[in-house]
């Protein structure tokens, strides 16, 4: 619902909402990133973000064996990634409590996408998003009606704080940019 594959999808996704210059004179293009996300992403978050699907899609306990599985595989897959610059090899996760995703492999894309398309739709559950939410890996891009500025910042504060607290301050949203369209 929230992701977008490319900036084509991107364009689709806005075309569908016709959007004419000059008629939403209030309508605020905000530009939202996720500091540092691929290491703020550990495996708890992933499974609460899985048993949040689980539990809303109504998965019944075979399904839910088989997240589990597949889980224990990515995590372990996660945990056992190195690499390598010239000659020498790097294991990124020595010294680390609760590691994150690792950068430039494809199931910690996957895996971030889905953290931050069940976040958007918990916070659009939670009444956080009532305008349009697109979303890359850690970039956003929101639209919505907004009166001032002052408004934009005390909804961007609200939205901070409760993904803060559901994600126990892992996910940590800053707000790029906000202009008129």
């Amino acid at each position: 619902k929230f992701t977008v594959k490319n900036s084509h999808h991107l364009k689709q996704k806005l075309d569908q909402l016709k959007l004419k210059p000059g008629k939403n004179k209030k309508m605020v293009l905000c530009t939202v990133d996720v500091r540092s996300m691929y290491p703020s992403i550990n495996f708890n978050l992933i499974k609460k973000t899985i048993n949040w699907t689980a539990e809303k899609f109504q998965f019944n306990d075979a399904d839910r064996k088989l997240l589990d599985q597949i889980m224990k595989l990515l995590e372990s897959c996660n945990n056992l990634n190195v690499g390598q610059f010239l000659t020498k090899y790097y294991d990124f996760r020595v010294g680390e409590e609760e590691p994150g995703l690792v950068m430039g492999s494809q199931e910690s894309a996957y895996l971030a996408d889905q953290v931050m398309e069940v976040l958007y739709r918990w916070a659009e559950e939670k009444g956080l998003l009532k305008g349009h939410m697109f979303n890359y890996r850690d970039d956003g891009l929101y639209l919505q009606d907004f009166e001032s500025e002052e408004e934009v910042k005390e909804w961007f504060g609200n939205l901070n704080s409760a993904v803060g607290g559901w994600t126990e301050n892992k996910i940590v949203l800053e707000l790029e940019y906000g202009q008129e369209v």
